[in-house]
């Protein structure tokens, strides 16, 4: 991680500050009078928690959105989603780039630190193509969808603003609708179902790998982290469509849009709260493991669990952690095992927290699913959100943001900015 020196803020805090600028704005934006439905009302508290929501791509909302906000409001919800989704590290150097500004060195530090790269070498061009490839991708899953919704709309207008508000929620996997029971009218419709699904698998497959597939072309060229992150999405997307099929009622093109949309985008077609406990459990799994980095979307993140799989095989196998003719780095397995530990520690508590604070609203199942829907910036739930008290509420909005931003992102935010570091004798510890 970078170093620190004088009274400057380290870039992990300048990323947090960002964020939470981003979320507070969105909150008073949220809050007046014009950007609610007449006769409709908003507390503070949960515009708050609606912007942190949208902020951190979760689609987890207390109220309904088509009931409760204007077209004023709804538009305000689109640019924070688009403000979350590509980072205000990268939204920041774009404005840099619209006002025809020097870019401050300072500012390419903090995408780099967003974008997970290692080094700061073409960062803006990077930025060039997040924000060039959301706007494309988002473009044309806008005019498919107006295409889809218009037989439902009074309008055009109210057609073509669906297909806006929905593309740009579904590529930046954050699963706001404005319909109110999500895309659960469309449950069967083909056109629908695969285009909001491969927005969905784009925007969270990362704009590195974007920029690589786009750059090479052909699998033999792609980079160790492509590979990577196309194999474990191609093989979660498999997998979980078989499982969630096995295991319930669904159709094959139900099991499939479930299994896309449990790795951090939050749409449902079907009735979340109606499906049983095997079905649940792996929805649940899928949510923790996430998108990939870099990428839209939320949990531990593809690459951390391909690493752990290949880390836990190396140990027993007694070898090195190797893939597609590439070691492993052993940092990239120490953070792979910080980021899976801290995630199990923070949600742990967070359900715990949740069962003290609603213990007489809901049982547990329920709360363990918003917990990690909160945490994987999914926004799946089972219909809880909008029961929740005060305290569940802010505890949502911290796995949210946590989530977000990612767990080793904000405990080195917290860290003193001056670290020394003492080498001690290495010792063997009984294991297992």
């Amino acid at each position: 991680m970078m170093q620190h020196n004088g009274g400057r803020l380290p870039v992990t805090q300048k990323l947090v500050i960002g964020f939470l600028t981003g979320i507070v704005l969105g909150s008073f934006l949220l809050n007046l009078p014009v950007s609610h439905e007449a006769g409709a009302s908003l507390s503070y508290f949960d515009a708050l928690f609606l912007s942190v929501s949208a902020v951190c791509v979760t689609g987890l909302t207390p109220v309904s959105i088509i009931d409760t906000l204007s077209v004023f409001g709804r538009t305000v919800l689109a640019i924070l989603i688009q403000f979350g989704g590509i980072g205000y590290a990268t939204f920041a150097i774009f404005l840099h780039m619209l006002l025809g500004q020097n870019i401050p060195f300072s500012q390419q530090k903090l995408a780099q630190e967003a974008l997970n790269q290692e080094t700061g070498r073409g960062i803006t061009g990077l930025v060039k193509l997040v924000v060039t490839s959301s706007f494309i991708f988002e473009g044309v899953g806008a005019v498919v969808l107006t295409f889809a919704f218009r037989a439902h709309a009074t309008s055009l207008a109210q057609a073509v603003g669906l297909g806006v508000f929905h593309s740009i929620s579904a590529f930046n996997n954050a699963g706001f609708d404005l319909f109110g029971n999500s895309l659960m009218n469309w449950h069967d419709d083909i056109l629908v179902n695969v285009t909001v699904s491969l927005l969905i698998i784009i925007g969270g497959i990362g704009f590195v790998v974007i920029s690589d597939v786009w750059r090479k072309k052909r699998w033999e060229r792609f980079a160790f982290h492509t590979k990577i992150v196309l194999s474990m999405t191609g093989i979660l997307i498999a997998a979980g469509t078989l499982l969630i099929h096995a295991t319930s009622s669904l159709s094959w093109l139900e099991s499939l849009f479930l299994s896309v949309t449990s790795r951090t985008a939050g749409f449902n077609s079907v009735d979340t709260g109606l499906l049983n406990q095997r079905t649940l459990i792996v929805v649940m799994c899928l949510m923790w493991i996430g998108a990939s980095p870099g990428s839209t979307g939320g949990g531990i993140k593809t690459t951390t669990f391909f690493t752990l799989l290949s880390s836990v095989k190396a140990i027993v196998g007694r070898h090195e952690a190797t893939e597609f003719n590439r070691k492993i780095s052993d940092d990239s397995i120490s953070k792979a095992y910080a980021v899976t530990t801290i995630s199990a520690l923070l949600l742990v508590l967070g359900v715990f927290l949740l069962s003290v604070f609603e213990q007489d609203r809901s049982g547990l199942l329920p709360l363990v699913f918003e917990a990690i829907s909160a945490f994987g910036t999914v926004g799946l739930s089972m219909g809880v959100t909008g029961t929740l008290g005060v305290g569940g509420k802010c505890i949502l909005m911290v796995l949210m943001f946590v989530g977000r931003l990612g767990p080793v992102t904000i405990a080195d935010s917290l860290r003193k900015c001056s670290v020394r570091h003492i080498h001690y004798m290495e010792e063997s510890i009984s294991i297992g």
